[in-house]
């Protein structure tokens, strides 16, 4: 396994190729992403998580490669509900996790090196879409 293998099985579809998916879609999309994440994931793959990147194991830290940073670049939804909102006429506060939350993804930053905050919060949100838009 390596770092594409995790690629293909969590991360098969950049997120800017994403801009027109709609909300099930996107998060379904960034949840796989954070599944990748998870210890189990990493070690299938040869790859660990770090700091909100995905990277490939060395000895040291020196020796470590970046495969993918968990940011707003990556992030399906953070792309057409921040980055291109303009372009598509939605801001920040039509984003699923938004709408359901009512706030910006504050668990983001608790997941720096245990994706499980963002992974539950995605689930959750995942089921109320699947709730409200049956």
């Amino acid at each position: 396994m390596s770092a594409e293998s995790w690629r293909k099985a969590h991360y098969p579809v950049p997120a800017e190729q994403m801009l027109d998916a709609d909300d099930t879609t996107l998060v379904r999309a960034a949840w796989q992403k954070w599944l990748g994440a998870l210890p189990t994931n990493c070690k299938k793959h040869g790859v660990i998580y770090e700091n909100h990147t995905i990277k490939l194991w060395g000895r040291g830290r020196a020796h470590r490669s970046t495969v993918l940073c968990f940011n707003s670049d990556t992030c399906p939804l953070c792309l057409v509900y921040s980055q291109h909102a303009v372009a598509i006429d939605g801001p920040v506060e039509r984003c699923p996790i938004y709408r359901f939350t009512g706030g910006q993804c504050a668990v983001y930053w608790d997941s720096a090196n245990d994706p499980m905050p963002m992974i539950r919060q995605l689930k959750r949100t995942l089921d109320w879409l699947k709730g409200s838009n049956p």
